[in-house]
């Protein structure tokens, strides 16, 4: 499940790129004002069957989305996964995503936490047309101690901001080295088994588009400041990992 705003030029790259690693269904919830965007970037997906679109504009979109999936979707879904347009899952040792939940989440429930890498500008300054996979391939060095969460569904109860989840009494949030997670942070956490790609900054002139357009879960009124883009933006370590599971798949 995904909040989409502005984003349909990375969308199909996305989707195609996760429904490659065994996610089975997407999610979006469309902040765009005009709905007929979203679907003029899915008319070329090959994964259209896969896509619930539900057309969500105005602020705090993020709060009112999982509200929406937790009421409509949880009972068709063994487990979900909350992530961005700017966020790419990468697998280490398992063939998909369905394996790495049968080894790390389903046997004692709960949450699965995955922590951020967030990827640089690779010394790019303006947008090209090539997939964010291939433009970006230089990361920090350090997991980020943010984390996201994949979940049981049956064992889901809320969402906390962007990336925590509330569980059933007796259900916790684990790393892959079965650390318990008690909120959204994981210091240090594991990144040898899977981790998550934050294309966070882009190159500078997308991130001002993504900055213009505000924040799902703030004041609608509020921009980041343009030290958020120096502070993120991180080119210490080349990972191709992404690139390369998404080059094989298009040429699938």
């Amino acid at each position: 499940m995904t909040n989409v705003k502005l984003e349909e030029r990375y969308l199909n790259e996305w989707i195609t790129y996760h429904a490659h690693l065994g996610v089975d269904h997407f999610y979006l919830y469309d902040n765009n004002d005009d709905e007929k965007l979203i679907y003029t970037a899915l008319d070329e997906s090959e994964y259209t069957d896969r896509v619930t679109v539900h057309h969500m504009p105005g602020p705090y979109v993020n709060q009112r989305g999982t509200e929406h999936w937790l009421k409509t979707y949880p009972t068709n879904h063994r487990a979900v996964i909350f992530i961005d347009v700017d966020e790419f899952l990468v697998l280490h040792h398992h063939k998909d995503v369905n394996a790495l939940l049968e080894e790390k989440l389903y046997p004692c429930g709960g949450a699965l936490a995955i922590n951020w890498l967030f990827f640089g500008d690779n010394g790019l300054t303006t947008y090209d047309t090539l997939p964010v996979t291939q433009r970006f391939t230089m990361r920090q060095s350090y997991p980020n101690h943010h984390i996201k969460t994949i979940a049981c569904c049956e064992d889901l109860t809320a969402r906390l901001f962007t990336h925590g989840v509330r569980l059933a009494e007796g259900k916790l949030t684990r790393d892959t080295n079965g650390r318990i997670i008690p909120d959204i942070f994981n210091d240090g956490g594991p990144i040898d088994c899977v981790q998550l790609n934050h294309y966070f900054c882009k190159t500078i002139e997308e991130w001002r588009i993504k900055r213009d357009k505000g924040h799902c879960d703030w004041d609608p009124s509020f921009r980041r400041p343009d030290s958020d883009y120096a502070r993120h933006n991180f080119n210490e370590v080349f990972d191709d990992k992404a690139m390369t599971f998404y080059k094989s798949v298009t040429q699938r």
